[in-house]
């Protein structure tokens, strides 16, 4: 099937095989627990957020590098506080914190 001058079954090998070659790399560089995390929560979080595929892309990029940035530099100014789990609490307040703005939301729109 070709949709806009590309092949579906090609798109589809390049993204399965950046993302098995990212994985690979991902988990030898920063462990398997942050890796997984660094997948799961930003798309979890945008997807709370938007279904189109643009935003959503879009939105788990900067939760994931502004996660990431903000998680490194609070291990920076603590003493003895490992990068990894930073990251990963960071990225877990984004999501809950948006999973309650949500819920909020739709509250106050019921009682309307």
């Amino acid at each position: 099937m070709i949709s806009k001058g590309f092949s579906l079954r090609w798109n589809d090998f390049i993204l399965n095989s950046m993302t098995i070659l990212v994985v690979a790399m991902g988990v030898q560089a920063v462990g398997v627990v942050l890796m997984s995390a660094l997948l799961i929560i930003p798309v979890l979080t945008a997807r709370m957020l938007t279904y189109k595929l643009r935003f959503l892309i879009t939105l788990s990029l900067i939760f994931g590098t502004a996660s990431s940035l903000i998680g490194s530099y609070i291990s920076v100014l603590g003493k003895n506080i490992p990068t990894g789990p930073c990251i990963i609490l960071v990225l877990s307040i984004c999501a809950i914190s948006v999973a309650l703005l949500q819920r909020v939301s739709l509250k106050t729109k019921r009682t309307k």
